[in-house]
């Protein structure tokens, strides 16, 4: 209830090259195509998300010419430090056309909870990048491969699959009832939605508490 959610699916390729194509024709001016689009329609909406794939930074400019805040994920690889700096080089350059963009938090994802030395060391990567005040979030998002696999081959979010995991009959009851046991949903969904959980209540607690300092 009171949520849109538009994918980008295929037609996000075709984008790539229809903002090449106009960025040619009108400049720097085409990076606030998204921009414009959402002024229109923004005033309807309390938050609006925009996610953007790692690997497409037209798309990735676009959104953050239109955007007040930014919230990037980061992980313990070199991969992760090195798409790290090139989102700070492209924030760097829309400041030009949106000065008001700021870096909400960066958060880590895909780590152990045990793992204390890799964490502090990809806190150590990330500061190196961004700065020593680089805002980075407490909630880390756990890496849990069962409950990734079954987001992936069922289509459903965490949460989703905790409120199956809980619904559902425990192995032992199918055991009793002589149906064959069919594996349901990972039991550690619930650590994994309440990963996700915590990190939404962060977000949003940093975005209200920046929102209204700026409102004094």
């Amino acid at each position: 209830e009171n949520l849109d959610v538009l994918p980008g699916g295929d037609e996000l390729h075709d984008m790539v090259a229809m903002l090449e194509s106009r960025r040619r024709r009108n400049g720097a001016e085409a990076v606030l195509a998204l921009a414009r689009a959402l002024a229109s329609t923004g005033k309807d909406y309390d938050f609006i998300l925009l996610d953007c794939p790692p690997g497409e930074p037209q798309i990735q400019e676009i959104a953050l010419a239109a955007a007040r805040w930014v919230a990037i994920p980061f992980r313990s690889d070199a991969s992760s430090r090195r798409g790290l700096g090139k989102v700070a080089t492209l924030m760097s350059a829309a400041w030009e056309l949106n000065p008001e963009l700021e870096l909400l938090g960066v958060y880590l994802y895909g780590a152990g909870k045990g793992a204390t030395q890799i964490r502090k060391k990809s806190l150590e990567e990330i500061r190196k990048v961004l700065g020593p005040d680089a805002p980075v979030l407490d909630t880390v998002i756990s890496h849990l491969e069962a409950p990734a696999f079954d987001i992936r081959e069922r289509g459903q979010l965490a949460h989703e699959l905790e409120r199956d995991v809980a619904s559902g009959p425990a192995w032992y009851e199918q055991l009793r009832s002589g149906v064959p046991i069919q594996r349901g949903p990972a039991s550690t969904s619930q650590n994994l939605a309440n990963d996700f959980r915590d990190l939404a209540q962060e977000l949003f607690g940093l975005l209200s508490a920046r929102e209204q300092a700026a409102a004094r």
